[in-house]
């Protein structure tokens, strides 16, 4: 039985961002989004701003006579239509963001055919409940007869793919979806395919970036030393509680994003793979034959 994850400690080489938790019972941990923060920074300065022109209001309504509690309530209506369409502004650029396909990473895990059953449930629920609350797309290779594992491929924007997981290791270990990991909560190794080429930004010069995944999500890391049999990947198993997963995969997938950018025209590189498994197109650094 594993421990819960450990307070992220302080880098000296290249400090990560500090994990989030939940603040309630009901929320579901999310990892880092630097791109709600400034959605709620620009919320913050328009509330500011905001009591300079409830003066300039108050000060006309002395000057009035009989139209002053009119026109209060006119500004205060104008008020809270600019709050609407600001929050409305918010929402619909995280939504863009989440349903712009060219800007998603596709991540890919081996799993066992009974767990594709538990994750994909009965009339594809589970499955269903995972893509809801994550906003990630989740598909599952088709069955080929024989086969003892088959291939989880999990899509979206870095934050997205993170908290899907988290929720797909809550769903294997039968836990609550809404609840935090405890002490008691059940370990589970992912294994995450990473292509050969990509792997070695996530374990660092030396070890340096893995150790720095693991003192972060206070889940354990462990890369192959070789590929795969008949395969360009390698994989990457992650072993923890859901909390220690979602955190770990979103610090993985923010890096493979990072070498996706810079290496390979952007994360639209990382879906090499079809419904069936089979490759699609390039995985990053393979020629095509």
């Amino acid at each position: 039985m594993s421990s819960s994850p450990p307070q992220p400690t302080q880098s000296t080489k290249r400090p990560l961002e500090e994990a989030s938790s939940p603040s309630r019972a009901t929320d579901q941990p999310d990892a880092k989004r630097p791109a709600l923060d400034k959605i709620l920074k620009n919320d913050e300065e328009a509330k500011s701003a905001k009591p300079s022109e409830d003066a300039d209001t108050d000060k006309n309504g002395d000057e009035a006579s009989n139209g002053a509690k009119t026109d209060d309530a006119d500004a205060a209506t104008g008020d809270a239509g600019a709050d609407d369409k600001l929050a409305a502004a918010g929402a619909g650029s995280s939504s863009a963001a989440a349903h712009d396909e060219t800007s998603w990473i596709h991540i890919r895990a081996v799993i066992s055919s009974p767990e594709a059953a538990t994750i994909i449930g009965k009339g594809g629920e589970n499955v269903s409940n995972i893509r809801k609350m994550s906003n990630a797309k989740c598909t599952v290779s088709d069955y080929q007869k024989g086969a003892v594992e088959r291939i989880l491929t999990v899509s979206g924007i870095v934050d997205a793919v993170a908290k899907a997981f988290g929720l797909i290791i809550r769903t294997l270990n039968n836990e609550p979806l809404t609840e935090t990991s405890t002490a008691s909560s059940k370990t589970y190794p992912l294994r995450l395919l990473i292509p050969h080429i990509l792997i070695g930004s996530i374990i660092g010069k030396g070890g340096a970036r893995i150790r720095e995944i693991q003192e972060a999500s206070g889940a354990r890391l462990n890369a192959s030393d070789s590929c795969l049999p008949m395969s360009s990947e390698r994989s990457l198993v992650v072993m923890g509680v859901a909390d220690a997963v979602h955190i770990a995969t979103y610090y993985v997938g923010s890096t493979l994003l990072e070498q996706l950018n810079e290496r390979f025209g952007g994360p639209a590189a990382s879906a090499y793979a079809t419904r069936s498994g089979a490759p699609a197109g390039s995985i990053p650094g393979v020629r095509p034959k």
